[in-house]
């Protein structure tokens, strides 16, 4: 799979990264995670932790929220190949449930936790991840 458009470098690098399933490949640097250098947020690994440890992904109001987002997407989809980015992937199972369910799209994760994106990268190979930080609106 190729993603259907163009990569921005990272900061300091020169080189455009190109999706190269599993990899993101940078001036020859094979990565599993294409980190973007986001700031801290204030949610940590550890935090993602205890939040799973209680609120798991079977857990009914879990369930219920991703079918609901799920039909959203299988309803405005304009292809039966969309892109679909889902930011905030943390432990991926709305990935999951996308892969399963609309086998044909294009689905990539986006987070600002590094842990949750490597430990998704080495257990969803391709499935392209991205480490962001906060936007704020210019003021």
């Amino acid at each position: 799979m190729n993603l259907p458009f163009p990569l921005p470098n990272l900061p300091g690098r020169s080189d455009a990264p190109v999706w190269r399933d599993p990899f993101f490949v940078v001036g020859g640097e094979r990565l599993r995670v294409l980190d973007y250098g986001a700031e801290p947020t204030g949610w940590t690994d550890e935090l993602t932790s205890i939040h799973e440890d209680v609120d798991d992904e079977h857990h009914f109001t879990n369930v219920a929220s991703r079918e609901h987002a799920l039909r959203g997407v299988v309803r405005w989809a304009p292809t039966s190949n969309p892109l679909i980015l889902d930011v905030g992937c943390s432990s991926g199972y709305m990935l999951k449930l996308l892969r399963e369910r609309m086998p044909t799209a294009v689905v990539a994760g986006a987070d600002c936790v590094t842990g949750p994106l490597e430990h998704l990268a080495a257990t969803m190979p391709g499935v392209p991840l991205f480490r962001l930080g906060e936007v704020s609106p210019a003021g």
